[in-house]
């Protein structure tokens, strides 16, 4: 019986993209729960996904500098999506969390806290806990935290 395989869409691949940032290299695992889970939402392999992961790292020129290669299987969409997320990363990284929240929490409304082994949804308590309060925060910080602190182990640079 032959399988077909389902193309990627340019979402599917910046969120791909997004949870790159986030997790090293070493951790696209079609174990690790972070695949399992997302790829569940999907409705695709963790497998795929970890490849997809390491056809994406194929791609990037910080890995070439220290001698890693990922898999040769970059598609032309790959390339595009990959050159369009770096040339404007300020606004695709905001619209790649976007789309993984909403797949992952089904709402755009909430968070998602990926670190390079779990995921999880953080939703605003709706209790007389809340308090109002007027702060300034860059669109993308969130991501860009994540992205940071998953790049050092949660350990200070």
């Amino acid at each position: 019986m032959a399988t077909t395989r389902k193309p990627w869409s340019r979402e599917e691949l910046l969120i791909l993209l997004n949870l790159y940032d986030k997790i090293p290299f070493g951790k696209f695992d079609k174990g690790n729960p972070v695949l399992i889970e997302v790829a569940e939402c999907m409705e695709r392999t963790p497998s795929s996904l970890a490849m997809k992961l390491s056809n994406l790292a194929s791609l990037d020129e910080r890995l070439a500098a220290r001698g890693i290669k990922g898999l040769s299987g970059a598609s032309a969409l790959d390339r595009s999506v990959w050159a369009e997320y770096r040339a404007d990363h300020e606004v695709l990284a905001v619209e790649s969390e976007e789309l993984l929240t909403t797949l992952v929490a089904g709402f755009s409304f909430a968070a998602v806290d990926v670190r390079p082994e779990s995921i999880r949804v953080v939703l605003v308590p709706e209790m007389e806990t809340e308090y109002l309060a007027t702060v300034t925060q860059r669109r993308g910080q969130s991501f860009f935290r994540q992205a940071v602190l998953n790049a050092y182990g949660g350990r200070c640079a």
